[in-house]
């Protein structure tokens, strides 16, 4: 009989998965919607960010038959046909480790290559990110032929009975894999700080736009604790449920960066979505001001005069909307039919008083900032 709580394990496992595929799926679908109808520009990123939601989507899939054929079961509460499944399912936990490596390296690459992009005027931010970029992929390309041929033959890490086979030491393997995620997400996670420390930005800005460029890094408390498990489990890798705490580790590490590397996107849509609403209930005022006039009013759309009607109505609304601002009195003021001329002295009247005083304009773009700022605006929105 199965131990409670390995059985919960397997429940876990198998729930994780499903909500891997559908939250990445959904991240995905809304990064490529920015992408196509609001920026109109697919570019590497994007390319990067799909190649590997396919071996995150894949990973997922090949975890679900790994729990399928016994995988997270004690061997020693297993019949010899159970371990014969056991085994087949060991097929399926070296697929994961092979898909692992490319996985994690893509969704890396899309997060540096963000900051690859927009971190362009300086050479130390040059330097620093494309060092990172570089360690990185050289690493994992490494790791993923050792991973590979971790057993000559291969089939030895599943068969388990040629004789002639050899090994690396697979707790090696995982345990520089372990140290290696750490290096490189905390690289991720700290990079956007060092590089936001010379931009024209405020304080809060700045920690919004590190926590959203870094936020990938975050997956560094997943690659602890999987080192953390090798060096605890070191005499006993070869449990099946040691390897699904693992190959749990490798999901919320990839699922984690893949999410996050889709945050900016999802980040401008809500800007758009929120700078919409309010310029549709901006408009919506101005037009209940406009149309609160008499048809006496002298700026009234005459069907006599069309082309002069329009160019008044033009006028009179660009008029409106800068005497609102200016006299926000004006919003409330309920005018009668009969009330025409006594609203164009109220307005005559309210506007010279405030004659004397300053009104300033907001101002909607520094042009003095540096090009990675005017980047940093296109990537996220307002930030």
């Amino acid at each position: 009989m199965i131990p409670v709580h390995d059985q919960y394990l397997r429940t876990i496992s198998l729930v994780t998965q499903i909500l891997c595929c559908c939250i990445t799926t959904l991240c995905l679908a809304l990064r490529l919607l920015v992408a196509s109808r609001i920026k109109r520009d697919l570019n590497i990123e994007d390319a990067f960010c799909t190649l590997s939601w396919v071996l995150f989507f894949t990973y997922c899939i090949c975890n679900i038959f790994y729990l399928h054929y016994g995988g997270g079961k004690p061997l020693a509460l297993l019949t010899p046909y159970q371990i014969r499944l056991v085994y087949k399912a060991s097929t399926f936990y070296y697929v994961l480790t092979v898909i692992y490596a490319p996985m994690v390296l893509t969704v890396k690459i899309t997060l540096l290559s963000i900051l690859a992009r927009i971190f362009t005027i300086r050479n130390v931010q040059v330097i620093s990110v494309y060092s990172v970029l570089v360690v990185t992929v050289v690493y994992y390309t490494i790791i993923f032929f050792i991973k590979v041929f971790i057993c000559l033959p291969v089939s030895y890490f599943w068969t388990h009975y040629d004789e002639e086979a050899q090994c690396l030491d697979k707790a090696a393997v995982i345990l520089a894999d372990a140290v290696m995620s750490i290096a490189t997400d905390l690289a991720i996670m700290l990079l956007p700080a060092f590089l936001t420390i010379s931009l024209h930005l405020s304080h809060i800005k700045k920690l919004k736009v590190s926590l959203m460029m870094g936020c990938g890094g975050l997956a560094i408390g997943f690659s602890i604790y999987r080192l953390v498990l090798v060096i605890h489990e070191e005499d006993n890798l070869e449990s099946t449920i040691v390897y699904l705490k693992i190959l749990l580790s490798g999901n919320a590490e990839g699922g984690f960066a893949l999410i996050c590397s889709c945050i900016p996107a999802i980040h401008i849509l809500i800007t758009r979505r929120g700078g919409r609403d309010t310029q549709r209930s901006s408009t919506s005022s101005h037009q209940l001001f406009r149309h609160s006039f008499p048809p006496s009013f002298p700026f009234h759309r005459s069907p006599a005069s069309p082309p002069f009607a329009e160019s008044q109505q033009a006028r009179m609304t660009s008029t409106a909307q800068r005497a609102s601002l200016v006299v926000p009195e004006l919003n409330d003021l309920e005018i009668g039919e009969e009330g025409a001329s006594d609203a164009n002295q109220i307005m005559r009247k309210v506007l010279l008083s405030r004659r004397s005083e300053r009104v300033e304009v907001p101002v909607l773009q520094d042009c003095s900032q540096e090009s990675s700022e005017a980047q940093l605006g296109n990537q996220f929105g307002a930030v």
